[in-house]
């Protein structure tokens, strides 16, 4: 619709929307002016943003782009989404996610999506997981150490929904002496509701003697090796596909060192990273001959919430964001808003105001005065743009809005 002022002569009736129509011209004037680059303005009741820095509140399947100031949605078709867990958390370090062929996207101001690109799609979970829960080196772990604030892991895999981890690492050594073996024997304490046990074993010898019948290993269950390092070797699964070998209410468990004949001592390593839905393990030590453990650590994971149902999905046609507060009173009732923007032709911009911080929207015609029943003390803006391709990247640059 394309406005111009209405003039009425005397006798002639002047309508409400003649009136609407009015105020419409004279505030698409003052918009247009702001969105010219006034960058400063000491009108009365005008709303505007450049986005010269990133002040939206609330982002979905859209990303801020400092270099160019504006809003564009994701290119969300570099995603292979064949397994992925979304992190719902205050904020994170996006750059410690980017391990073990993971990446990391931003989809919401509180969510990021982590997923693997490399392997089969088994290769490609327990890759994800590896960099969640184990990281680098085991003191790594991102759901650890890199997150702020987190309150859910949502996966997109629904056999792994109710699962929580503990990573075991034992370090065993033994001085010079004849054939001995130590172990860590793990009862499960859960065997009638533990009905998913996955699994990724690690082992290290270190020994001087370079003897092949020396050795490391992971077993589950007991007397089933997974993993094995002999001689003077590092052997892991950690990352790898093992689900094979995945276990339903296993009873037991065991980390396993032997040495045969050693003259010099050395130092072995046996490390789990295990996921359970009921239950946890108690360790047994059995020390051989001339064996010593260094040391056996076990982390819970304690306050990392447990793997949850996807709430998301990966329906990416649909991109918005929320603009900042603008502080209000309950007198506002009406609105008009005109963004300067990029839409692909046969994609579509919707325009919503809220004046009740959120809690509510009514939709609004660009450039048109809008009535809004809302009313409150919260002034939002929110721009859906819903696009027919995952490729498309278009954008908002900048808004202007009066109310009144």
């Amino acid at each position: 619709m394309t406005f111009q002022l209405n003039f009425k002569q005397d006798g002639e009736v002047l309508y409400g929307s003649n009136l609407m129509e009015n105020l419409a011209f004279v505030a698409n004037i003052g918009m247009n002016f702001a969105l010219d680059g006034v960058t400063v303005t000491n009108q009365d009741n005008l709303k505007l943003d450049f986005f010269t820095s990133d002040t939206a509140t609330v982002l979905s399947f859209m990303e801020y782009d400092s270099g160019s100031d504006y809003y564009n949605c994701l290119d969300t078709s570099v995603t292979p989404y064949v397994y992925y867990v979304d992190i719902i958390a205050t904020s994170l370090t996006e750059g410690d996610f980017a391990i073990n062929n993971c990446q990391i996207l931003q989809l919401q101001s509180d969510r990021w999506r982590v997923w693997c690109d490399t392997g089969t799609d088994a290769v490609k979970r327990a890759q994800v997981i590896k960099t969640l829960y184990y990281g680098t080196n085991g003191t790594d772990s991102t759901v650890l150490n890199s997150i702020v604030g987190l309150t859910a892991l949502e996966t997109s895999d629904a056999s792994d929904i109710g699962l929580y981890f503990e990573y075991t690492k034992w370090i065993a050594t033994v001085s010079s002496g004849t054939s001995s073996t130590a172990t860590q024997t793990g009862a499960f304490t859960n065997t009638s509701t533990n009905t998913l046990v996955c699994h990724w074993g690690a082992a290290t010898v270190s020994d001087a003697d370079n003897n092949d019948n020396d050795y490391s290993r992971w077993e589950i269950l007991s007397g089933s090796a997974r993993v094995t390092a002999t001689g003077n070797s590092a052997v892991t699964a950690l990352g790898t596909d093992t689900e094979t070998s995945e276990q339903s209410n296993p009873a037991s468990c065991q980390l396993e060192v032997h040495n045969q004949v050693n003259t010099n001592g050395g130092t072995y390593t046996v490390a789990v990273l295990m996921g359970m839905m009921a239950g946890t393990v108690n360790w047994t030590e059995v020390l051989g001959t001339n064996w010593s453990t260094s040391s056996m650590t076990t982390e819970t994971y304690s306050g990392v919430p447990v793997l949850s149902a996807s709430t998301m999905g990966t329906d990416d046609l649909t991109c918005y964001f929320v603009t900042n507060s603008t502080t209000i009173t309950t007198n506002e009732t009406v609105a008009i808003v005109k963004s300067l923007n990029s839409i692909t032709p046969g994609n579509t911009l919707t325009t919503a105001v809220s004046f009740n911080g959120g809690s509510n929207y009514t939709t609004v015609t660009e450039k048109e005065l809008a009535t809004i029943a809302n009313t409150g003390t919260s002034f939002l803006i929110k721009f859906t743009i819903v696009r027919a391709l995952n490729t498309d990247t278009d954008y908002v640059t900048s808004y202007a809005a009066y109310y009144g």
